[in-house]
Formats: structure tokens, sequence, C-alpha cells
């Protein structure tokens, strides 16, 4: 992982670093906001340790919506950046 002779990494691969590191808190910052829009909206009842089909459901479809909105939004991010990009390459 370390290319040059004083034993740290390169520029470029901090630069790979610090990106991997802005996906894992970006996917972490999602999947808790996931988890408590989810629990906050479907679960209710804390009379028993076990879920309530109706519960069960409820962030099944939840977590479903989410993630559906999600790869929206992503794929719709892609095509504008695709988009600007092919314009800055056209100049």
């Amino acid at each position: 992982m370390y290319d040059n002779n004083m034993g740290y990494p390169t520029l470029e691969q901090q630069a790979e670093m610090m990106i991997e590191q802005k996906k894992m808190k970006d996917y972490l910052r999602m999947f808790n906001y996931l988890v408590d829009d989810c629990f906050d909206s479907c679960i209710n009842s804390f009379t028993t340790k076990k879920l309530s089909e109706r519960e069960i459901n409820c962030a099944k479809n939840c977590a479903k919506k989410f993630m559906t909105i999600n790869n929206v939004a992503n794929e719709s991010f892609s095509r504008e950046n695709q988009a600007l990009m092919d314009s800055q390459n056209s100049l």
C-alpha cells in the first residue's frame, strides 16, 4: 500500500483512503437514518419482547421504500454528474 521510500502513503493513496472513509461514513449515516426513521414510524409498543406482525411488515416496507428512494436519487445524481462531465469535456 505504501509505494514511496519513506513508508508513507502517496498522495494518490491518501486520496483513495479518504474517498473510502467518506463512502463508509455516508453508508453508516444512511443506515442510521433508515433505522431511526423506520423504528420511529413502525415500532410503537414495548409491551412484548417480540415485534408484532404489523411492526415487522411496517419495518420491511419502510426499509424497502427507503432503499428504492435512495437508489432513484443515486441514479439521478449519477446521470447529472455524467452530463456535467460530458459538458466539461466538450469545452
